[in-house]
């Protein structure tokens, strides 16, 4: 997985690239996908019977871009989220999901 970090504020002005780690998780719902934080995490999955995975992080203070080798999980044939989540000290946030389909198990 690879991207570019925000350097928008919610209200569009420049704020630069504030994030200083991306965490990649995979099935990970997004309605729902604070679920993975805090002391006492319980992943939301967006395909019920397949559990919320994550498949890596990286530290991203100074930089522009990220890349994430990630590993598929074995799971049935279908259609997977795979969400990024930035963060620093004061707080995280998600990109919008990526689907990924898997064609054989």
């Amino acid at each position: 997985m690879s991207g570019q970090l925000p350097v928008l504020a919610e209200d569009g002005s420049y704020a630069g690239q504030t994030a200083t780690r991306v965490d990649v998780y995979w099935n990970l719902d997004f309605e729902r996908w604070w679920s993975v934080l805090g002391s006492s995490p319980s992943p939301a999955a967006a395909v019920a019977g397949s559990p919320v995975e994550q498949l890596g992080t990286e530290d991203v203070a100074l930089l522009c871009t990220y890349r994430v080798e990630v590993v598929v999980p074995s799971v049935e044939p279908g259609a997977y989220p795979i969400e990024v989540l930035s963060g620093n000290s004061e707080g995280t946030a998600s990109f919008a999901p990526v689907d990924f389909r898997v064609t054989n198990g």
